[in-house]
């Protein structure tokens, strides 16, 4: 999968822009993410949340995660499998990793458009992990999957991936408020050099290999008779961005999966209430959510099951 959060690991975390806040990050087995119970609760049956950051739960605490909120809602075990910067293919590796260990009712997939475009990607550059990440990738030939382990960083690749102004002006908070405000997507792209571009990507889309990847996953859950959701969230309040899924949405439905958009759920009530909008975000500009969105989020996901004739499918 390239990485995970490793088992049985706890500490408290300084928040990344605010250092003095401070977030309580636990492990229980294989990398699970705790809901703040022990480890007993693997031995339930339960579901399995999967996506990136925003399911595992960046910059909140183990209770404040929105898997940790829906669990109190189901009165039934929400096995946190999210991971930073994953891509919608490390997603469908870990749930390959899980479905024989965990006792599965349903599974739900966290789809955001950052997590599909990694999808293209053989090495993951973010501005948290500083360097390259290698990562396993899938390509398709004929129609079908094919799989590659995470490939090795060319010892000879000497990474510069930021421009000189973003370098300087990186430092300062005022500066990371105002670009974060004016020019946010600018403000945060990796951007190797030009020569080495070609060797960090695959040349398939994203949104192709999400669309296999989903009919794959489908496929299985359907075997097992298990419930499945897709859960469209994203990292920034852009109505423009709202409109970006709609050929993952179909592929999802004709896989058998129940859509919960909670992008466009937390956009609706941002035009009626945007003071309560800004609380659902660590930062006000967007990014992940707050112990507050996680909450809305879970209940969201909550009454879209409570509404589904799929609730009763075991």
């Amino acid at each position: 999968m390239g990485w995970r959060t490793d088992s049985y690991q706890s500490a408290w975390v300084p928040g990344k822009r605010e250092p003095q806040l401070l977030t309580y990050v636990s492990t229980l087995a294989n990398g699970l993410r705790s809901n703040g119970q022990g480890k007993d609760i693997l031995k339930q049956p339960g579901f399995l949340a999967l996506g990136d950051s925003l399911t595992f739960g960046d910059e909140v605490s183990d209770s404040e995660t929105w898997p940790s909120y829906l669990q109190a809602k189901l009165g039934q075990p929400v096995f946190n499998g999210g991971a930073c910067s994953y891509g919608i293919d490390q997603s469908y590796l870990r749930f390959l990793e899980l479905e024989h260990i965990l006792d599965l009712k349903g599974v739900i997939l966290s789809i955001t458009p950052v997590g599909v475009a990694r999808n293209e990607r053989k090495f993951m550059l973010t501005p948290f992990f500083k360097k390259l990440i290698p990562k396993p990738y899938f390509t398709l030939e004929q129609g079908q999957l094919t799989y590659f382990k995470a490939e090795a960083i060319d010892p000879n690749y000497n990474y510069n991936g930021l421009d000189s102004i973003r370098k300087i002006l990186g430092y300062s908070y005022f500066f990371d408020f105002v670009f974060r405000k004016l020019a946010n997507d600018w403000w945060w792209a990796i951007v190797p050099k030009e020569e080495y571009a070609p060797h960090l990507k695959t040349s398939f889309n994203g949104e192709t290999i999400t669309c296999v990847l989903l009919e794959n996953l489908g496929s299985r859950i359907k075997s097992k008779r298990r419930f499945g959701i897709v859960l469209l969230q994203d990292y920034f309040k852009s109505e423009a961005r709202l409109g970006s899924f709609e050929k993952i949405r179909s592929c999802a439905e004709s896989s058998g999966f129940l859509i919960v958009d909670a992008r466009e759920h937390l956009y609706q009530i941002g035009r009626v209430d945007p003071q309560k909008y800004h609380s659902f975000w660590v930062r006000k500009n967007g990014g992940h959510l707050s112990a507050a969105g996680n909450r809305e989020v879970a209940a969201y996901v909550f009454d879209s099951i409570s509404r589904s004739p799929l609730k009763n499918q075991r």
